[in-house]
């Protein structure tokens, strides 16, 4: 019996609220390695209906998933605005 590997997949295309068929071949992809490994995805992406950071979860056997939603800047200098949504993530 072979170890079983931990592995971490950071997405910048993957299923969420927002958008729920975005990066789905990303996911099972994710959840195809996740028969042999110990398997983790990790997204985050900005949301102008958040106030705050907010992650969720979703646990399977075969998948560890965690997304995050940070507020997203929509008023003020858009070169300034665009800078300061590219630090917060």
């Amino acid at each position: 019996m072979q170890k079983r590997l931990k592995v971490l997949t950071i997405c910048s295309w993957y299923p969420n609220d927002l958008k729920p068929t975005l990066g789905n071949f990303v996911q099972k992809h994710a959840e195809a390695a996740g028969l042999f490994n110990d398997n983790i995805a990790m997204a985050i992406f900005p949301s102008e209906e958040e106030k705050s950071l907010r992650i969720t979860t979703n646990k399977n056997e075969k998948l560890t998933e965690f997304v995050a939603y940070y507020p997203k800047k929509t008023k003020g200098f858009k070169p300034f605005r665009l800078f300061q949504n590219y630090l917060q993530h």
